[in-house]
């Protein structure tokens, strides 16, 4: 069974530009420094149905895993 989660966290940038940065997955490592290497496994661009490999070092091991973009809807939540 695939698990699922979810987190949180006010950054302090306009919507757009944070949304760039954490859908351009060979920019993740500038993000965390753990990550090694990802290669894109299926799609062009960032969005639903984007498939990528993403390898960490965790403990002195090299852990990879495979991911899928299920939704990159942009929330606004200055408005709540």
């Amino acid at each position: 069974m695939a698990s699922r989660r979810n987190a949180s966290r006010k950054i302090d940038a306009p919507v757009e530009r944070v949304f760039k940065a954490v859908t351009d997955v060979n920019e993740f490592h500038k993000a965390a420094p753990h990550i090694t290497h990802v290669e894109v496994l299926e799609g062009t661009t960032p969005g639903v149905g984007y498939k990528f490999r993403e390898t960490r070092s965790m403990n002195g091991r090299e852990s990879t895993t495979d991911l899928k973009s299920r939704n990159t809807k942009i929330m606004n939540t200055r408005a709540l």
